[in-house]
């Protein structure tokens, strides 16, 4: 094997190690929800802001940190999100309170932000068109092992060892992270003359949070109603200015002249969208609803991923037989 396979190989094996760990967790920490919600006293409602903070952390700093990804540096970025993932892992392995426990998901979610941004990017840089989609097959395929494993893990470590000890599990899978990928990936800064405007990005952030805390909270009041307007009103003027922008955060252009890249995206969305919500919901009703343990939940919760995983990586190895290279995504200009 020569110097340049080894390399790629030990760079797909670094990054989907690392990309297991995150799904993994969220999995695990589903059904490890109502124990939460027992030790700090807190109902299903509230237990909603464990994921609602962490989620709106990765949704509305994604674009922003993608793009200054590609100014700084792809592993740069890739390697500051395992270390913060490990930091905020650890300290949620021993969070005193409800209030801080949301407040660190926020800024882990923040570290998962900075991962996927990046993860993908940094595999397709690896490889050529023809092997993409087998590789991406690969590492989507990690994301459906961790959801695969979190549910059965998650409840055998709640009912033995207590839901914090999931975070501490993670921190530690995280270190293990940290060491394969910094002996594949650079730390060093990427050289780039592209502007990175920063006001564009707050104002994505802001605007995507908006419309968040509308469909987060609309259930308390029908004012909530009103940040859904706003951030809907606002957010389409930012897509209009962004679009005639030299260097945008969201290159509107793709989704006008790339079919593919908006089919795609859609399903992708649709699909984490449904995954997510059935993880949360069925695991508080198995629970709630029908009295089963933990464990029990998990051994239930595992079956949809578990068909996911074994079918993500076959997909990838068809689609490299369908013409591969005329599918890439180009920009608009290319």
């Amino acid at each position: 094997m020569s110097i340049e396979k080894r390399k790629r190989t030990a760079t797909l094996i670094s990054i989907t190690f690392a990309t297991f760990i995150n799904p993994f967790m969220v999995s695990a920490l589903g059904v490890a929800l109502p124990s939460i919600g027992t030790d700090f006293q807190v109902g299903p409602g509230e237990l909603g802001l464990v994921e609602t903070s962490f989620l709106m952390a990765s949704v509305i700093l994604l674009l922003p940190v993608g793009k200054y990804a590609d100014k700084v540096g792809l592993g740069r970025i890739y390697i500051s999100g395992i270390v913060l993932f490990f930091i905020t892992s650890s300290l949620l392995g021993i969070s005193p309170s409800f209030p801080i426990l949301v407040g660190l998901r926020f800024f882990q979610g923040l570290s998962i932000a900075m991962l996927t941004a990046t993860g993908a990017a940094i595999l397709t840089k690896a490889y050529p068109p023809e092997r993409r989609g087998r590789v991406l097959g690969i590492n989507i395929g990690s994301v459906y092992i961790g959801l695969s494993m979190g549910p059965f893990f998650g409840g055998f470590i709640t009912e033995h060892y207590g839901w914090k000890a999931i975070f501490m599990i993670t921190a530690s899978l995280s270190l293990i992270a940290f060491g394969l990928v910094s002996q594949t990936l650079s730390y060093k800064k990427t050289k780039s003359n592209s502007r990175y405007d920063l006001n564009a990005a707050f104002q994505y952030a802001f605007l995507i949070g908006l419309i968040w805390f509308g469909f987060s909270y609309m259930h308390i009041s029908l004012w909530f109603i009103t940040l859904i307007i706003v951030g809907t009103t606002g957010f389409v003027y930012f897509l209009i200015k962004q679009d005639e922008s030299p260097d945008p955060i969201i290159d509107v252009r793709l989704f006008r002249t790339n079919r593919a890249f908006t089919l795609g995206s859609s399903l992708t969305f649709i699909n984490y969208a449904s995954s997510v919500a059935v993880t949360f919901t069925f695991s508080l009703f198995l629970q709630y609803v029908r009295g089963l343990s933990p464990k029990e939940a998990g051994m239930i919760l595992v079956i949809q991923p578990i068909i996911m995983m074994i079918f993500a990586p076959i997909s990838g190895r068809i689609s490299d037989k369908f013409n591969p290279v005329n599918s890439e995504t180009r920009m608009p200009h290319e």
